[in-house]
């Protein structure tokens, strides 16, 4: 094969890598309350508009709502009524494509080679999939690559050339409040170019036209429905009186410190910071005639008549890169942009300090078939194959946004049966409520009490008693919980019987009545207020049988002939199809109950109990399947001690336990 094949077969294993970076880095899976907050916004303003009028939630004051997404989610509900949650995932796939693109054609444009600049891509699809989610986010994401990439090749900087990036920010303001990170991109560009002209003693006032960028910058950011406080908003989100309070939330957090454990994206993070200083250190020691290796824009001249050189747009970048960074320590989720900056400058400072030389084509191609192949590997079987976490019947666009984590059922029982009032959940869980909020006359038929707009829509007093209320129904407060409950007027509580002990205290208190219960979330009532559900719809014979146990379990003191009835419904729910929470419910009452009738029922609970573990399969999916066989050695465990039998409970419990630690490190693989 003669030398110009070889180099067009490079360039196209080039972009064959680059174009299977975007995709895997769109492969992961993951649970963001931000997706159903986008879809119901989205249906709300194409229906009524945009407005500062929160329709969702009774705790937004008026006004407050500041919806700087709002044409993200219009966009993202006209693609869910065309294709469903397939648009959805085709949406993320396209844009971290670009993304990844965006990095190598900018690090080719900064003088890199092909092969650097497919490196810095790959690197670039490394680091940004533990961050790339279908939410708003992604739009500033994509938008500072596109901008970085036409600050990097933008030579002629005079004020006919800014339009196309007014036109961006234009966009950007109203897609995202990220929009300020593109202001702070062009205050740096215009810094650079004004040190430049200044250096270079231009005449008269020549130096300040750059600064033209950032101040059109800051004028496009108020073309919005919200004016001035599109752009003030930004501000007192970050440096207002209460940023230290939602800098709690993860993604606002500091990339170091925490008690979390240390996500693949962090260290990717620290290993690209460290890389980038060796890099631009070592580019720093071979001196100024390293930085002129970026190619010069064909045809392109300086107002001076001039050749541009490379060193200003690696300036420019540089500066860019240097305040992504300085965002990225004080808050992790801008972490993507400093990724998108750096990768490109990083790849041209390289090639200034090795050998202008192509590697071999096949060893390109090679490279690409390899990387294909094991992103075939990764891929396929999470997103299309039967799996530990998935059947067949869950398409690969649920699993990336995994939609079976959302409290779909529990929702679905609250609409059907005609909810009206005040809902209290989680606020990761609020953005399915607000999602599936009815309307009727143009008014919510319920209203949640917070959801994962946080400070675009509620003060921070809300999140504050959130936590606390949490706090309190831990330690078993039953003081500060009820006056919480009662201060907020709060109707229902549909809670998450998966995290701490809050989903089982609250039907403890009296007053309260448990409606529904399934495996992810229980649906609790003011007593005067169950009465109001009507004809709801259950998932299943197995869910409808236990929340009928557990709704007798909550109603007060039981007779025997109550307590009776409600154990034959926990066990009609397991005969149904067994269910960590049916068993839950049927040991519980078993073990609670007092003698004779509780030595009866504790007899008939452990022969489920064996019934259940005798069975060939259980559960839909092996981790379905797992958790229910685990479950059931717990309580068979609850069983034997409550009999005496310490031994064999010890046995049971450690058993569970080393199978549940299993479970997690499996269902990780999936979803990472």
């Amino acid at each position: 094969m003669d030398k110009g094949g070889e180099d067009r077969l490079a360039v196209w294993a080039s972009l064959f890598l680059i174009l299977v970076g975007g995709i895997w880095s769109a492969s992961r899976c993951t649970s963001s309350g931000d997706l159903w907050v986008a879809l119901g916004c989205g249906r709300y303003v194409l229906s009524h508009g945009v407005t500062s009028i929160d329709p969702f939630s009774f705790n937004s004051p008026p006004g407050m709502w500041v919806n700087q997404n709002w044409l993200s989610h219009v966009l993202f509900t006209l693609l869910h009524r065309a294709t469903g949650l397939t648009g959805l995932g085709i949406w993320k796939i396209l844009v971290c494509m670009a993304i990844v693109g965006l990095a190598a054609s900018t690090a080719r444009r900064l003088g890199a080679s092909m092969a650097l600049s497919t490196l810095s891509a790959v690197a670039m699809a490394l680091i940004g999939k533990s961050f790339f989610d279908i939410r708003p986010n992604m739009h500033t994401i994509l938008l500072a690559a596109v901008l970085i990439r036409w600050l990097a090749g933008l030579h002629d900087r005079s004020a006919r050339k800014y339009w196309p990036a007014v036109a961006l920010l234009v966009l950007w303001s109203n897609l995202h409040g990220g929009f300020l990170f593109g202001v702070v991109a062009m205050a740096a560009a215009a810094g650079v170019a004004a040190i430049e002209r200044l250096v270079r003693r231009r005449p008269g006032a020549y130096w300040a036209s750059p600064f033209l960028l950032p101040a059109l910058g800051l004028l496009a950011a108020i073309v919005s429905p919200y004016g001035l406080t599109n752009l003030k908003h930004p501000y007192l989100v970050t440096a207002g009186p209460d940023a230290a309070h939602w800098r709690t939330v993860i993604e606002w957090r500091p990339p170091f410190g925490g008690t979390e454990p240390r996500s693949a994206g962090l260290i990717a993070f620290w290993i690209l910071v460290a890389a980038s200083a060796v890099i631009v250190a070592g580019a720093l020691i071979r001196g100024r005639g390293s930085l002129r290796t970026a190619r010069r824009a064909p045809g392109s001249r300086t107002p001076g008549g001039r050749a541009p050189g490379a060193v200003i747009p690696l300036l420019t970048v540089a500066a860019i890169a240097a305040a992504a960074l300085a965002l990225s320590l004080t808050s992790r989720r801008f972490i993507p942009l400093f990724a998108v900056s750096v990768l490109p400058l990083a790849a041209a400072l390289l090639q200034g300090m090795l050998p202008r030389r192509n590697p071999p084509a096949w060893l390109v191609l090679s490279g690409a078939l390899a990387a294909a192949a094991a992103a075939g590997i990764d891929m396929i079987p999470r997103l299309f194959l039967p799996n530990f976490l998935w059947p067949a019947s869950v398409g690969w666009a649920a699993r990336l946004v995994r939609a079976d984590e959302q409290p779909k059922e529990a929702c679905d029982f609250l609409v059907s049966g005609g909810a009206r009032g005040r809902v209290l959940t989680h606020w990761t869980w609020g953005g399915h409520l607000l999602y599936r909020i009815p309307f009727e006359n143009g008014e919510a038929r319920y209203r949640i009490y917070m959801d994962g707009r946080a400070q675009a829509a509620y003060p921070a007093a809300v999140s504050r008693n959130l936590s606390l209320f949490e706090d309190a129904a831990a330690s078993k407060d039953e003081r500060a919980v009820r006056a919480f409950l009662d201060h907020y007027k709060i109707d229902y509580c549909l809670l998450d019987r998966r995290e701490g002990t809050i989903a089982y205290y609250l039907p403890e208190l009296e007053g309260w009545i448990s409606l529904y219960a399934d495996e992810k979330c229980v649906v609790l009532a003011r007593a005067e207020k169950a009465s109001e559900i009507e004809s709801p719809v259950y998932p299943e014979e197995a869910i409808r049988e236990v929340s009928a146990a557990v709704a007798l379990k909550t109603k007060g003191p039981l007779t025997a002939r109550e307590v009776q009835e409600a154990f034959d419904h926990a066990v009609a729910s397991i005969r149904a199809r067994p269910t960590t929470t049916g068993v839950m419910e049927m040991t519980f009452i078993a073990i609670t109950t007092p003698r004779p009738l509780g030595d009866s029922l504790q007899a008939r609970a452990r022969r489920e109990c064996d019934r259940i573990l005798g069975m060939p399969s259980l559960g839909v999916t092996p981790r379905e399947g797992q958790g229910i066989a685990i479950n059931t050695m717990q309580c068979k465990a609850g069983l034997a001690s409550a009999a005496g039998d310490r031994e064999l409970a010890a046995r049971l419990r450690q058993e569970a336990s080393a199978r549940a630690e299993e479970i997690r490190r499996r269902a990780e693989y999936y979803i990472r």
